[in-house]
């Protein structure tokens, strides 16, 4: 790859690729522009990165603490799911989202429900179900949304470890009711 350094219309100091004049790097002071058909794609001003488009990457992204030995603060996998090494709220999330969505699924036999679950819908049309929720401990501060669809048998929620408002299990009978549970690391308590 061999780069063009003295032919085309560009400021001292700019890259542009040879075969293809509309690809450049441009430098300012403080600013880095990565250029693309003639657009800015992607720029790193003093400490900032800023794009006008959507990122996208097979491996995802992660924000790094030079404090810290550059540990991974944040990171947003190749699906869009972020975790982060400490507490992240969505106050802690500025600007603009264009949305935010939260997992939804249909059960129609017991079910394990994962910390990556949010809404869980039973439908105990042909049969009981039961829904194990993790330890309290291990889904610290994690909500579920759980909601029954028919009026034909039961659906029972139960924990592996940790109550549920004082009780081992909640039965639930009727067609659509629901429940919000939310974990304090100890127990689960009906919101």
């Amino acid at each position: 790859m061999a780069y063009n350094t003295s032919k085309g219309k560009r400021d001292l100091g700019d890259i542009e690729y040879e075969g293809d004049p509309d690809t450049q790097i441009d430098f300012e002071n403080n600013t880095i522009r990565l250029r693309t058909n003639d657009k800015i794609r992607f720029s790193v001003v003093g400490a900032e990165i800023k794009t006008e488009h959507a990122l996208s990457c097979s491996v995802g992204f992660a924000l790094l603490d030079k404090a810290d030995n550059y540990a991974r603060v944040l990171a947003i996998d190749s699906t869009g799911l972020i975790s982060a090494s400490s507490d992240l709220t969505a106050s802690a999330i500025r600007g603009v989202a264009r949305r935010v969505t939260f997992p939804i699924k249909t059960v129609t036999t017991t079910y394990t429900a994962s910390v990556k679950d949010y809404t869980i819908l039973a439908n105990t049309e042909t049969r009981n179900i039961t829904v194990l929720l993790p330890t309290a401990a291990v889904a610290s501060q994690k909500i579920y949304n759980i909601k029954k669809l028919s009026s034909l048998n039961t659906l029972t929620l139960t924990s592996s470890s940790g109550r549920i408002d004082g009780n081992a299990t909640q039965t639930v009978t009727n067609i659509y009711e629901s429940y919000t549970l939310h974990s304090d690391g100890t127990v689960w308590h009906i919101i």
